[in-house]
């Protein structure tokens, strides 16, 4: 009996009929995989850093290349000025692509300084300027022509007083240019008043507030209609001197040597010719078109009118 206790009985280690028993941890096999997958993994991590290096050092010789002066925009030469001088816009563009910043690949590249974006900030920073057009000579030159179109004065726009103290005034009165778009882009100067055809007044943000009005805009989303009844009271024999824009539903059209007419901007110029003209060939105004002060056509078939030192009368 006391030997029993010394005796392994292997039956009680059979399942099934089959030996119970668990594999050997150590396998060759596996450990010759785990030595070919770490090469492999050391082969890939070696070719990746060759070919970054490889690209880095390429990359490297392209931006020397780039920074060469024979391949970078040496100069500027402006074309179609009348107002401006060519030199300020030279030194803008120039500076505009030359800077003390590192570029790896500089944007003074004659085949990178990007035209397109060089005409945009032209025009933005030069409110006189309406459009440039950038180009090379050649595809190697090194000089780069800007051709500039000037905005035309088209009218004159003044700060308060009203527009005919502006026209009749000899008082120098703070005033400036705008194109036929209503974009105002200067002041005044002798030259460019002769141009212009109208005189204009409010209608500009912040007008009465002091401070250059260069880069706004006339009654904006107005000018359209404002200039189309211009151009029908000039073809229906009246000479209108411009406009005044009250607030945001009316303004006010002074005529030469004779009334006014206030006029509502939604209204029809056609629709304001026709009652314009009815209303003086009616028996009170008829032929008495310099004693009137003004005309009210802002209410549809009502009409208003009034007399120098008179009061507010209807027809």
């Amino acid at each position: 009996m006391s030997q029993s206790k010394n005796v392994v009985d292997l039956r009680k280690q059979r399942l099934g009929g089959k030996l119970k028993f668990s594999p050997l941890s150590f396998s060759p096999r596996k450990k010759q995989r785990d030595s070919l997958h770490a090469r492999r993994r050391r082969a890939r991590l070696i070719a990746a850093a060759a070919a970054f290096a490889l690209i880095f050092a390429l990359a490297g010789a392209v931006s020397y290349v780039a920074h060469v002066p024979r391949l970078n925009v040496q100069s500027f030469v402006v074309d179609g000025v009348a107002h401006m001088v060519p030199e300020t816009i030279e030194t803008y563009a120039f500076d505009m692509i030359h800077d003390d910043a590192f570029h790896f690949f500089p944007p003074s590249n004659i085949f990178l300084y990007g035209p397109k974006r060089l005409e945009e900030r032209i025009v933005e920073h030069f409110p006189r300027i309406k459009e440039a057009h950038v180009k090379k000579e050649s595809l190697f030159s090194t000089t780069v022509h800007i051709n500039v179109k000037e905005r035309e004065p088209f009218a004159k726009w003044c700060r308060g007083g009203g527009i005919e103290t502006a026209v009749s005034s000899s008082t120098p009165r703070e005033c400036y240019v705008l194109d036929d778009g209503g974009f105002i882009f200067a002041r005044t100067d002798g030259a460019e008043n002769s141009a212009t055809s109208y005189v204009f007044s409010g209608g500009v943000a912040s007008s009465t507030a002091g401070g250059s009005l260069v880069g706004q805009l006339f009654a904006p989303s107005r000018m359209d209609g404002i200039l189309a009844l211009l151009q029908l009271l000039q073809e229906s024999g009246f000479r209108p001197i411009g406009a005044e824009v009250e607030n945001t539903q009316d303004f006010s059209i002074p005529l030469e040597s004779s009334f006014s007419i206030k006029v509502p901007f939604d209204a029809h110029a056609e629709d304001l010719i026709k009652n314009l003209m009815l209303v003086l060939e009616s028996e009170r105004l008829k032929g008495r078109e310099t004693d009137i002060e003004y005309i009210d056509l802002r209410f549809g078939n009502k009409v208003y009118f009034k007399f120098k030192g008179g009061v507010i009368s209807s027809n």
